[in-house]
């Protein structure tokens, strides 16, 4: 099945490319910085963040050296644990 979908979607590739294209240049006409706003937005977004947790919160980071792999493993292990709880208990309700 996972066959058949992937050779419908290469043989409307050109289809696709153009529906695509279209999409993204009716999205950001008459903006001012046009394809910009994809990678601008995230990086305004990422400094809100930045200045509202540092500043306002007094936020601090622990300098080990693992500042990237830390909230990831610990959404993993909340995650991995939270699978093998019976439903009331992560819930709450028990």
């Amino acid at each position: 099945m996972p066959l058949t979908f992937i050779r419908r979607l290469w043989s409307h590739r050109e289809l696709i490319a153009r529906l695509t294209q279209r999409e993204i240049l009716l999205r950001y006409r008459g903006s001012l910085l046009g394809w910009g706003w994809t990678l601008l937005n995230p990086l305004m977004m990422l400094a809100i963040y930045t200045f509202v947790f540092s500043a306002i919160f007094k936020a601090r980071w622990e300098s080990t050296g693992l500042e990237w792999g830390r909230p990831w493993a610990s959404a993993l292990r909340r995650t991995q644990r939270r699978s093998t709880l019976p439903h009331s208990e992560w819930v709450g309700w028990g």
